[in-house]
């Protein structure tokens, strides 16, 4: 699978998915949700050739935020942003390529 920045990916249906949380100081964490059926993420950066996974972002980044990262994560002072760790096989089962990304 070749994922280049910016092409963008529609779940086909409620999918588990893991993500990583960074905070305002120099430590990160991680947790694991379900993404709803027909949400759209876009891949973050290229992933470099021996990676196995992608960072993506949903589109809805902002109203997904509560429902995907736990509360007691997201309400922390030093809670920065959050991004999606989705395997490049899942991508290809549980996600149809958006047309014109």
């Amino acid at each position: 699978m070749k994922l280049r920045k910016g092409q963008r990916y529609r779940s086909r249906h409620d999918t588990p998915v893991r993500g990583v949380i960074t905070y305002l100081n120099p430590s990160s964490g991680s947790f694991e949700a379900v993404l709803p059926k027909g949400e759209t993420v876009m891949i973050e950066s290229t992933p470099p050739s021996h990676a196995t996974a992608a960072y993506a972002v949903p589109e809805r980044y902002g109203e997904l935020e509560g429902r995907l990262i736990p509360a007691e994560e997201r309400l922390k002072p030093a809670y920065g942003s959050y991004a999606l760790v989705i395997p490049f096989d899942t991508l290809e089962r549980d996600f149809e390529n958006v047309a014109g990304a």
